[in-house]
């Protein structure tokens, strides 16, 4: 007797300003704000499934203040994750350069020649909308690009 596949949850976050999630079934992508820091409702109804989560979370290594806060929401979202699937998770960390080089884009406040946007990128390639936040863009590249990757490997 063969058991059936575990359901998964790909979820990708960007801790920034206000913080955004994006949650993949496989089939679509919803993205939601995190608003005053807390995880959107979606990713407590996959927790209280038997899914196993796929997790990616943006981690900034600089060094300026701007950035402090994205090391310490990164840690705090690990730490939430890991009680929400606990023992069915897989998280990875990125920096933005990483994710950003990878798929050509940049920041939209920056302007780096050959680079699209994330924002442009996002609304053109993966179903974003214009009435998204900035937030609600990265998260969305960032889990594109843990999937396109092979980010979790096998």
């Amino acid at each position: 007797m063969s058991k059936s596949p575990r359901p998964a949850v790909y979820i990708g976050f960007d801790p920034g300003r206000s913080g955004a999630v994006a949650v993949s079934t496989g089939q679509s992508i919803t993205t939601q704000p995190m608003k005053c820091g807390q995880l959107p409702y979606e990713v407590h109804t996959w927790a209280d499934t038997t899914a196993f989560a796929f997790i990616v979370i943006e981690r900034s290594t600089s060094k300026t203040p701007m950035f402090r806060a994205h090391r310490a929401n990164a840690k705090d979202l690990e730490g939430a994750m890991r009680g929400l699937f606990a023992r069915r998770n897989k998280i990875i960390f990125v920096d933005p350069n990483k994710w950003q080089g990878d798929l050509g884009v940049c920041n939209p406040d920056t302007d780096r020649p050959g680079r699209v946007p994330y924002d442009a990128y996002s609304i053109q390639h993966l179903g974003g909308l214009a009435s998204h936040s900035q937030d609600e863009h990265a998260a969305r590249c960032i889990l594109h690009w843990a999937m396109k990757m092979g980010a979790w490997g096998g």
